[in-house]
């Protein structure tokens, strides 16, 4: 772990910290402790506790002894899950796991997929999520539920929803199942979008343009009894679904499949020789060859 030092902070009367040399203060000790978490961390299908509540607390008081009230005001501004243990789940492959949160939220999450949540919720209950997983949230009207991904942000009190946002992906999408959710990007201060039940929010990553439609929500979270539905999607993301179901990587050796779009579904079960197969029928023109962990499409 790196070793930081407060600069030039031992000479400061606390009363005149600034909140802008205290937000700085803060993210010194807030990454600090983030790299203790991620030495304790494993790359494992299995529950990780992060216990780093003790060191970051220490960190914190040498903030205390040396800002002022108001510094310190400035620092609890803060989201207060910063300062909480976490847990998190990561899936394999293939993999599909259920969790139970603790406020009694379940939640499924797909293959290849991390989510991250509080060990305690407090004031609110915020989880960050890479990956897809469905969320059936316990309602709660006096503290929101707040989902974070790379791109979104999605708040509810109790509902049934589904979120898929990896980061190899072109897009991040949302589809309420049950109640209601606003959505709106991560890193944007502006009106949320509140979806109704068969409803998706499609965000595309390239161009920024943002969509709302009516949809199956059903077909939507096929996923959760280990299909693969691919509806409407082009040839790539389609093999982005298969390469997380099976662990292969897939390499397109032309551009001339680029912007196919097909839709096919495929029940649990099937295989990756039965599913490539498939896909073949689909679009004629597309060749391909399996070698071991890696297939390449001509």
């Amino acid at each position: 772990m790196s070793a930081y030092k407060f600069k030039g902070w031992e000479n400061i009367d606390g009363s005149s910290v600034t909140r802008e040399e205290t937000d700085s203060a803060f993210k010194v000790v807030m990454h600090s402790a983030r790299e203790i978490e991620a030495a304790y961390q494993v790359r494992q299908k299995t529950v990780k506790r992060a216990k780093v509540m003790r060191i970051m607390m220490y960190a914190a008081a040498a903030l205390i002894l040396i800002a002022s009230p108001l510094a310190i005001y400035h620092m609890m501004d803060h989201e207060e899950t910063d300062l909480m243990a976490t847990s998190s789940l990561t899936t394999d492959h293939g993999e599909i796991q259920e969790i139970t949160l603790p406020d009694g939220s379940m939640v499924t999450l797909n293959s290849g997929s991390t989510l991250t949540w509080p060990d305690e919720f407090s004031k609110n209950r915020v989880v960050t999520l890479t990956g897809e997983a469905l969320f059936n949230v316990t309602a709660d009207r006096k503290h929101k539920f707040i989902v974070r991904t790379e791109e979104l942000q999605i708040t509810v009190h109790g509902t049934i929803f589904d979120v898929c946002d990896y980061p190899e992906d072109g897009r991040a999408t949302v589809t309420l199942c049950k109640g209601s959710v606003a959505v709106k990007r991560s890193e944007e201060r502006v009106q949320a979008a509140t979806l109704s039940p068969d409803q998706t929010y499609t965000y595309d990553k390239e161009s920024g343009a943002v969509t709302v439609k009516v949809i199956d929500a059903a077909e939507a979270t096929l996923w959760t009894g280990g299909h693969i539905y691919i509806k409407s999607q082009t040839l790539e993301q389609a093999a982005r679904m298969v390469e997380r179901r099976f662990g292969v990587n897939i390499h397109f050796l032309t551009d001339k499949h680029q912007g196919t779009v097909l839709t096919a579904k495929f029940a649990n079960g099937e295989t990756l020789h039965e599913i490539m197969a498939a896909i073949r029928q689909l679009v004629p023109e597309m060749e391909y060859s399996i070698e071991e962990k890696d297939i390449f499409i001509r």
